[in-house]
């Protein structure tokens, strides 16, 4: 049944990058779908939270503050690179974060002086190859920049994971997580 989820899941994250780039036909820019994506996540775990008796005050507001910044953030350039470049190949972009996790994970080894796992680095320099060689023939100069956002999407979705299970590992509760990434969303939206 975990597998039917998962397909599903699949499929309207295909139907949200659809949509998307639909939207920037229409002229809708990224900021405002980010608004509108997010606002209707505040009114949902908003409930939630209410409805499960979970307050929406924390003990752990640096590590809400980080992920919600680097989740909006991933969001932001997620949009931003499917909007200008291949749906196929910004959702690529979109999905390198566990390469940045395990660059993160290498540059934390090295910072500490522990041991490095070689294997991992192999895996890494292999799949970061396989990144430039799929940009190589598919896109323009004048793609660069959205390529460079979609890598960064990426980057800030390896952050923000980092903090999800920090945060999992204080025993903050996920519809709390998620209430303070899509607020963060929500204020951006307004902003930008």
């Amino acid at each position: 049944m975990q597998s039917l989820w998962m397909l599903v899941a699949g499929v309207f994250y295909a139907l949200y990058g659809v949509f998307i780039k639909l939207a920037g036909e229409c002229s809708i820019n990224s900021w405002q779908i980010l608004f509108y994506r997010s606002v209707f996540g505040v009114v949902v775990f908003y409930i939630l939270m209410r409805a499960k008796g979970i307050r929406v005050t924390t003990s752990h507001p640096v590590e809400h503050i980080i992920r919600s910044l680097a989740g909006t953030a991933s969001i932001l350039a997620g949009i931003y690179s499917m909007m200008h470049l291949n749906l196929g190949l910004a959702m690529t972009l979109n999905f390198t974060a566990p390469l940045f996790l395990g660059a993160g994970v290498v540059g934390f080894s090295l910072f500490r002086h522990q041991s490095i796992n070689w294997g991992l680095i192999a895996s890494l320099v292999t799949g970061f190859l396989g990144v430039v060689i799929m940009l190589g023939p598919t896109i323009g100069p004048h793609e660069y920049f959205a390529a460079c956002v979609g890598l960064f999407a990426g980057l800030c979705t390896a952050t923000a994971s980092g903090f999800v299970k920090r945060l999992g590992v204080l025993m903050e509760p996920e519809t709390r997580i998620i209430f303070y990434l899509v607020s963060v969303g929500a204020v951006a939206g307004t902003v930008g």
